[in-house]
């Protein structure tokens, strides 16, 4: 089974780019953010596979946002 939170460079290689490109595109607003596990500035990036596949899926359009 896999996981539905995807470390930085698995998301970043389901989406053929780099980790820094995937967090500049996040920055961006051109992909799903990343959401952190925990509270604060030092914990864990993780994407959500779910909205990676379904922003793949869709063309790579702007994303809109969870609640779009």
């Amino acid at each position: 089974m896999e996981t539905e939170m995807l470390r930085p460079r698995d998301a970043a290689a389901q989406c053929a780019v780099t980790v820094r490109a995937l967090r500049q595109m996040a920055s961006d607003g051109r992909c799903p953010p990343p959401v952190r596990y925990g509270d604060g500035d030092r914990c864990p990036l993780r994407w959500r596979r779910s909205e990676i596949i379904a922003w793949l899926a869709s063309g790579c359009k702007r994303w809109e946002g969870r609640d779009a």
